[in-house]
C-alpha cells in the first residue's frame, strides 16, 4: 500500500486531517469516469479506446469498466482529453501520435459512441489539449505546421458537431524566439481570454519557454509573453506545461515540466503580465505533470520524485506546499483530474511507469491533505485501484492497456 509523507504536519494536525476527511460534504457525485487509453502492445486488429468505468458507490459494478468504445486505430498515444462532458453531450480527445482528434456522443453516459473521426486539421497536424468557449466550440492546441517542422504550431476552433472552423498560427512576428509549440489551454470567460502554453512533446525539440493570449471573440493574437528566469534555478522555467484559470475569473496559473509555477495576470487590460511565483523544493521534484485544483488546493502529480504535492494557492503570488503523498514504486503520478463539487480526484500514471493503475485520491477540503480510497478497488484483482493491465475488455481479448486521459461524467455548467 502507498505510503504518506506529510511535510511540515503534526500529529495532532494528522489525527485532524483523518477527522476532517470523514466529516468532508461532497455536494456532487459522477455516476462514470471515463478513462482515454491506448493499447499497451499495439498488435495487429487491437485498438485504442475509451473506457467507461462504474464510479457509484452503492453500485454492484462498482469499481468495473462495464464499456469500451474503441476507436479505428491503434498506437495512436491516448493523450489527452477535453476536461469536461460537454452540454450538448459530446467529447473529443487526441490520438497525438496519429494526427487524429476523436469525438464521443455523450448522450447515454454509461454507453458513449464513437461518431465522428478528424483526420486532419488543415494546416496543422498533432493536437494536444482542449478548452470549450461559452458558444461551445472547442478550441485546440495543434503542435506543429503540417509543412513547415521549424515553424510555430498553433490553435484550431472546431464546432462540436467536429467540423474545422478556423485555425491560428502561433507565429508572432514580433518575436525573435525559437518555435511555439502550442499545448496546454484555458478559458477566462469573464475577460474573453484565451491562453496558451509552450512545450514540444518531443522536449529535446528547440521551443520558447512563453505563454499567448487570444482574444476569444475573434482568435486574434494579442500577446505573447516569455516567462522571466527565476534566481537560483533557472530551468525551472523551462516547458510551460499546463495552465489553469483561477477563481477570480481572469487570472491563470502555470506549472512547467520542470516544476515553477507562474501567475498570468492582467488579462483584462493592455498589459498582462507573467510572473514567476514558486519553484518546488527537492532537486528531484521535477516533472510536474497534469494538475487540478480543488478550492484552495493545486493538486500536482510530479513524476520524477513518484509523489503529489498540493499547494495552497489562496493568495496565487505566493504558493504553499501543505501536503505530500508519495505513492507506490512504478506508479509514476502524470494525469490528475477532480470531480466537480466533490472531494474525489483520480489518478492515472505515466505511461513509463509499468503501473496501469487508475486510482482515487480524497482531499480535505479544510487542509490540503491527500488519502488514497482503498474503497475503490479493482474487482478483478481485489487491489487498489482500477488496474489496466487485464486480458479482457468489453471490445474483447486485446490485453493490457495504458490509461491516460481522465473525464468525470458530470457535465460542463
Amino acid at each position: 500500500m502507498p505510503s504518506t509523507q506529510r511535510n511540515g504536519l503534526v500529529n495532532a494536525l494528522v489525527l485532524s486531517t483523518a477527522i476532517g476527511l470523514c466529516a468532508t460534504i461532497a455536494s456532487a457525485h459522477s455516476d462514470y469516469l471515463y478513462v482515454w487509453s491506448g493499447d499497451a502492445d499495439k498488435a495487429a486488429g487491437d485498438k485504442d479506446f475509451l473506457a467507461t468505468v462504474d464510479i457509484r458507490e452503492d453500485s454492484p459494478s462498482f469499481g468495473q469498466v462495464i464499456a469500451t468504445t474503441p476507436v479505428p486505430d491503434v498506437g495512436t498515444m491516448p493523450h489527452h482529453i477535453e476536461p469536461t462532458v460537454s452540454q450538448s453531450d459530446d467529447l473529443f480527445a487526441s490520438g497525438f501520435m496519429a494526427n487524429k482528434i476523436y469525438r464521443f456522443d455523450m448522450s447515454d453516459l454509461a454507453n458513449p459512441i464513437l461518431t465522428t473521426t478528424i483526420s486532419a486539421i488543415p494546416g496543422w497536424k498533432m493536437s494536444h489539449s482542449f478548452i470549450r468557449t461559452p458558444e461551445n466550440q472547442l478550441i485546440g492546441t495543434m503542435q506543429y505546421s503540417a509543412t513547415d517542422p521549424e515553424a510555430s504550431g498553433g490553435l484550431a476552433v472546431i464546432s462540436s458537431g467536429g467540423e474545422v472552423l478556423q485555425t491560428v498560427s502561433a507565429e508572432d512576428p514580433t518575436m525573435d524566439t525559437p518555435p511555439y509549440r502550442s499545448y496546454g489551454v484555458d478559458i477566462a470567460p469573464d475577460v474573453n481570454r484565451i491562453v496558451s502554453t509552450s512545450t514540444p512533446m518531443a522536449m529535446e525539440t528547440p521551443s520558447v519557454d512563453a505563454v499567448q493570449i487570444f482574444d476569444a471573440s475573434d482568435m486574434s493574437l494579442l500577446k505573447t509573453l516569455q516567462l522571466p528566469k527565476p534566481e537560483g534555478d533557472p530551468s525551472r522555467m523551462r516547458h510551460p506545461f499546463e495552465i489553469r484559470t483561477l477563481a477570480d475569473g481572469k487570472s491563470m496559473m502555470l506549472n512547467t515540466f520542470q516544476c515553477g509555477f507562474y501567475l498570468v495576470d492582467n488579462l483584462d487590460t493592455d498589459a498582462p503580465t507573467v510572473e514567476f511565483v514558486y519553484a518546488m523544493k527537492k532537486p528531484n521534484q521535477r516533472a510536474c505533470s497534469v494538475p487540478s485544483i480543488v478550492g484552495n488546493y493545486w493538486i500536482m502529480p510530479v513524476q520524477k520524485s513518484n509523489e503529489v504535492v498540493v499547494l495552497d494557492i489562496s493568495d496565487p503570488g505566493a504558493p504553499k506546499e501543505v501536503f505530500t503523498l508519495t505513492m507506490d514504486e512504478g506508479f509514476s503520478p502524470h494525469y490528475s483530474a477532480a470531480e466537480p463539487g466533490n472531494n474525489r480526484i483520480a489518478l492515472t500514471g505515466f505511461m513509463g511507469g509499468g503501473d496501469f493503475r487508475v486510482l482515487m485520491l480524497r482531499i480535505d477540503e479544510s487542509t490540503g491533505a491527500l488519502s488514497i480510497d482503498e474503497s475503490f478497488t479493482d474487482p478483478n484483482t481485489g487491489g487498489v485501484g482500477v488496474d489496466f493491465k487485464r486480458a479482457m475488455w468489453p471490445h474483447g481479448a486485446t490485453g493490457p492497456a495504458i490509461p491516460h486521459g481522465i473525464v468525470w461524467s458530470t457535465k460542463a455548467k
